[in-house]
Parts: C-alpha cells; structure tokens; sequence
C-alpha cells in the first residue's frame, strides 16, 4: 500500500476433525504459534491464513490451505 502502514498476521484456526468447525483460536505475528489450550491425547487439527491490514483498516486475507492433523502429547 502506498503512504500507508501495513500490519501482516496469521490467524490460527483448529477443529477436532479434518471436516469440522474451525474456529479462530490465535493472532500472531510470530512464525509459530503454541496452543495453550490442547488436550493431551487429542487430536487436533489446525489451518492458518495470512491476514495484511492496511493502514486505511482494509483487511485482505489469504485462502485456507490444507488441514494439519497433530496429536497432542503433553
């Protein structure tokens, strides 16, 4: 965006099952992200999409990629 800031996050989204519900659990700024909230034994399944703001407060996000299923251990 021209004289305008421009603000980059991912918006972090997990469901239990590949073809559920996601649902918006985390903004980060950072290249990782820590759920907190995961259930030892379950299985989760995460999505993340790209989100840029400009300055003028217009949000453009990116498409959903593939579902990744991981298995919480701790």
């Amino acid at each position: 965006l021209v004289g305008s800031e421009m603000c980059i996050e991912t918006d972090v989204y997990r469901a239990t099952s590949k073809d559920g519900k996601y649902a918006l659990i985390g903004a980060v700024k950072e290249s990782s992200y820590v759920d907190k909230k995961a259930t030892k034994g379950q299985t989760y399944y995460y999505k993340a999409t790209a989100v840029a703001t400009g300055g003028n407060g217009v949000k453009a996000q990116s498409a959903f990629p593939a579902a990744v299923g991981v298995k919480c251990t701790k």
